[in-house]
């Protein structure tokens, strides 16, 4: 949830995360 994967579903807004 810190911005690992840009189409990740967790805090998009923060650039990503989890998928």
């Amino acid at each position: 949830a810190d911005g690992s994967d840009p189409a990740g579903g967790e805090f998009l807004a923060e650039g990503g995360g989890v998928r």
